[in-house]
């Protein structure tokens, strides 16, 4: 047996520029994520895969001759997976996963530089992949 879950989300961003600057007061920002659960029968085992993209971003900025300029922060996108199982009567819980699988860390941001001219950069976004073992113990069921 399966669940998915889906979602999507459209948020609109305060622009602090439009502040001083002739440029919209929001920026929109998409994001869609997603969720896998399966339970796996046979040896009593739950897997969650969890899906987000975050679409691409427009990011306004101020260049060197003080005249607000507009860029874009790329999309990304992560996925995680989880594998839980309990134990004892359902008094132990063990959960191992991974964080992030794609290993995803940055984004690329472009902007204007000046007269016809590009500058490309990235922006952290996440530290990369990493793995984790969590146990838990349920005291109200003993």
């Amino acid at each position: 047996m399966f669940t998915l879950k889906t979602g999507f989300a459209h948020t609109r961003l305060f622009n602090g520029l439009s502040r001083d600057f002739d440029t919209d007061r929001f920026v929109g920002l998409s994001e869609m994520q997603n969720e896998l659960q399966f339970n796996i029968p046979t040896i009593d085992t739950r897997l969650i895969v969890t899906h987000r993209f975050i679409g691409r971003q427009i990011q306004l900025y101020v260049d060197n001759a003080n005249e607000a300029q507009e860029g874009f922060v790329g999309d990304s996108l992560l996925v995680n997976a989880t594998l839980s199982k309990n134990f004892w009567k359902d008094r132990i819980l063990l959960v191992a996963g991974a964080k992030n699988l794609l290993d995803t860390t940055d984004v690329q941001f472009v902007g204007t530089g000046g007269v016809h001219s590009t500058v490309g950069d990235s922006q952290l976004i996440n530290v990369g992949r990493s793995f984790f073992v969590r146990l838990g113990l349920n005291l109200s069921a003993i």
